[in-house]
């Protein structure tokens, strides 16, 4: 068995044994259903554990339950949480971006929204690349420790891309996690009342068709 084939087996293995654990944010359902969640990552090398994730819509972010991170008014909030379960200090959490962000507007935030506290190690640093990556760098996040609340804001909803983490010198990836749409797309809300206006549009042009024929 080739080298790359054992590493590969080696990450499988590993995401199998990452134990099922979900924190406050992937059970918050006050963010955006289908938009919480938590998601294992694992490379073979000791960097092992899950990320959690939620998106809020604009002006849903309970800035009273999570104190810390102040959104763009009108934006949505995009927030993560790691945990590291293995031997390995965490040292950075990228997300990738496929859409805008509000570039200066990224951070931490702390609290206990009623499921349970967001609370760890806090970033020594947070910046965005724009269109690249979201990125949070730490002192080292040592086994069975977590992150404080990460979040940052964007005016597009979410879709799904993926986190790379890194301690001093391997990398893992933790797949899906959402991430900015490159389209801003609206909510279903708004699709659902565009939908209903374009209908009743359409039935007005045939009944206005339908007396012109009359005649």
């Amino acid at each position: 068995m080739t080298k790359m084939k054992t590493c590969l087996l080696t990450c499988a293995l590993a995401l199998f044994a990452v134990p099922a654990f979900a924190g406050a944010l992937a059970i918050d359902n006050t963010s955006m259903p289908g938009w919480h969640n938590t998601v294992a990552f694992a490379n073979g090398f000791g960097l092992v554990g899950t990320v959690d994730f939620a998106v809020w819509a604009p002006g849903t972010f309970r800035v009273g339950n999570f104190a810390g991170y102040l959104p763009t008014p009108g934006d949505y909030v995009y927030t993560y949480q790691g945990f590291e379960t293995g031997p390995a200090n965490l040292s950075q959490i990228s997300v990738r971006l496929t859409g805008p962000t509000d570039n200066f507007n990224i951070g931490n935030f702390v609290g206990n929204n009623g499921f349970g506290n967001v609370l760890g190690d806090p970033s020594i640093s947070a910046f965005i690349d724009a269109f690249d990556t979201a990125n949070w760098l730490f002192d080292g996040v040592v086994q069975n420790s977590s992150t404080d609340g990460l979040a940052f804001s964007s005016p597009n909803g979410p879709i799904w891309a993926n986190a790379r983490l890194v301690d001093d010198g391997t990398v893992a990836f933790a797949i899906p996690v959402p991430s900015p749409n490159p389209n801003n797309v609206p909510e279903p809300g708004t699709l659902t009342l565009a939908g209903l206006g374009a209908g009743a549009f359409v039935l007005q042009w045939l009944r206005r068709r339908g007396r012109k024929a009359e005649r």
